[in-house]
This record gives C-alpha cells, structure tokens and sequence, in this order.
C-alpha cells in the first residue's frame, strides 16, 4: 500500500510537469495566433474527435481476441471507452482504468483470466507503440529535414526501438530456454506476467495485427487535424508530425497521457514541414480536446449505464 501511494505521488508530479512544459509552450507563443486557428476550426473539431474511430475500432478487436471472443463485442467496446476513459483522467500513468476493466470482464470470464487478458492486452499495446516509433523514427529520418544533431538523436532512438521491440516479442512467443527468457523477463519487467502463461504465437500475430493497425490509422487524426485547418497535406507531411508525435509518446512515457510533451512534440512536425510552432501546438490542443472528449464520454457512458441498470433494478424489484 505504502509503494502504491509512493508510485501515485511520483505520477502526480509528472504530471504536473507536463503542466508545465503545455503552460511554458503556450506563454512563449502568440496567443492570439493560437486562438484565432482555433475560432477558425469551431465546430469542425467535431471531425477530429470522430477520426479516433477507427483505431479504437482495432484496439476493441484486439482485446476480442485475447478474451477467446467470450465476452460480446458490443461488450468489450464499452469496456475500452469506459476503461480508457478513466486511464485518461486519473493521473495514475494511465492505468487507473484497468482494474475496473479487469472487473467488467468477470461478468463473463474468471478473474484470472479477465485479469491475464488486460494485461496482455496492456503489453501488446506498449509494444505496438514502441514499434510503430522505430518505424515513425526511420521514416523521419529519410523524409524530414532534421539537422545532424536531431539526425543522431533519431537515429539512435530508432534502432533502440527496434531492437527493443524484437527483444520484447521474442520473449513473449518464443520457447527460449527458461534460464534465458527468466533472466530476460527480470530485465523487462512489464513481461514478467507473460512466465505464467505465454500467448499462443497464433493470437499473439492477430492482437499485435491488430494494435499496430489501429497505430496506422492515427495518421487519420493527423491529416483531419489538417483538413479542418483548411490544409491538403502531403504524404511526407502527415508522416513527419506523426513521426515526431510517436517519438515524444515513447520517449515521454512517464508523463501521463504525454501531457504537454505531446503538444510540444507536435508542435515540432509542424516546424520541421515549415508551418510554424504556433499551428502546430493549436494541432496538440486539438489532439488533447479528442483525449478529453472520449475520456468524459467514456465516464459519463460508464455512470449512466450504471444508472439506468440501477433505475431498472429497482423498479423490477418493487414490482416484484
């Protein structure tokens, strides 16, 4: 108990420094910049919201998946926005919704099983970013005009990645000899769940299938952010925001919900395409409206069937 407060103080001042770096970015700017581009997109910030759609639409398969398909569909997409939706908001790195996601799930699988699935579900999520990243870091490197001391940083950032990534994945599937894979899950520590029982390398191809595609498709949000800007983004430009963007999210992990180094990181890929910093930290609190909007969706989704399950509950009772 004491470690978990310990953990939770240490989350709080993360984030407030997130806080900071968002407040900094903003002071340094012009203001009215920032929000004349935002009285401009109005309500088609609505389009922006809506393009999370899709990915979340692969994040719920992939945890189909790891479920054996036991819980319904229309079931494990409540539990992602519901669950998602107070990882969003309590500034616990993230994870302040999977308990209750754990719970949701017994309603149709045994604890231990729901318990299992959410966190492979997690780790399959962690590894999908940390590849996508070393894939976003290569692409910037070939299609963004980084100076040569960016040019390293990168560089190396990818490759770190990318091992990282194919070390992780081995683990998880593989037969190594339990000396070598033990040794290995003490390093990462975020597998050590994975000793207990491996993932089938069959759902294992599937779930990541489907985690790394619902990545691909925030280059959706990215190129929405542009259109309600009134902008036709190239290829090569939606790539290089989304490359700068998924770095700051690995690099920058232990901030919650990347708070301020998000905005910064994309305000970056606007510098690097020549758009300015100003449009590009108005594009990272168009991005934070969308985590806030689906967050607050997610709750207020959650207490209302709770409500209306109470309201029902009571009613059948009474008449009983």
């Amino acid at each position: 108990m004491k470690s978990f407060f310990k953990h939770k103080y240490k989350t709080l001042i993360f984030y407030i420094l997130g806080l900071v770096i968002l407040g900094f970015l903003i002071y340094r700017l012009d203001v009215s910049t920032i929000g004349d581009a935002l009285k401009s997109v109005g309500t088609k910030i609505f389009f922006v919201f809506l393009a999370a759609i899709p990915w979340m639409l692969m994040d719920t398969l992939s945890i189909y998946n790891l479920t054996h398909f036991r819980v319904p569909f229309f079931h494990t997409m409540f539990n992602q926005l519901t669950g998602n939706g107070y990882n969003a908001i309590i500034p616990l790195a993230g994870l302040g919704g999977e308990p209750y996601k754990v719970k949701h799930f017994t309603r149709w699988l045994e604890i231990d099983f729901a318990t299992r699935a959410i966190i492979q579900d997690r780790l399959l999520h962690m590894l999908s970013g940390t590849m996508y990243s070393s894939l976003s870091a290569f692409a910037l490197l070939f299609i963004a005009p980084l100076g040569p001391e960016i040019y390293g940083i990168v560089l190396v950032t990818a490759i770190a990645f990318f091992v990282y990534s194919l070390l992780a994945i081995w683990v998880t599937v593989s037969n190594a000899p339990t000396e070598v894979s033990g040794f290995i899950l003490k390093k990462l520590k975020f597998l050590e769940e994975y000793r207990h029982e491996r993932l089938s390398k069959r759902r294992f191809i599937v779930s990541f299938g489907f985690k790394m595609a619902s990545r691909i498709f925030t280059l959706l949000e990215i190129y929405v952010i542009f259109l309600v800007f009134g902008m036709n983004p190239t290829f090569v430009e939606v790539m290089t925001v989304s490359g700068a963007l998924f770095m700051s999210v690995s690099l920058g992990f232990f901030v919650p919900q990347g708070m301020g180094v998000n905005e910064y990181s994309i305000s970056y890929g606007f510098v690097l395409i020549g758009l300015g910093e100003a449009l590009g930290l108005t594009a990272g609190l168009l991005r934070r409206a969308r985590i806030i909007f689906w967050a607050l969706f997610g709750v207020v989704l959650h207490i209302g069937s709770e409500m209306i399950i109470r309201f029902f509950g009571k009613n059948g009772a009474e008449e009983g």
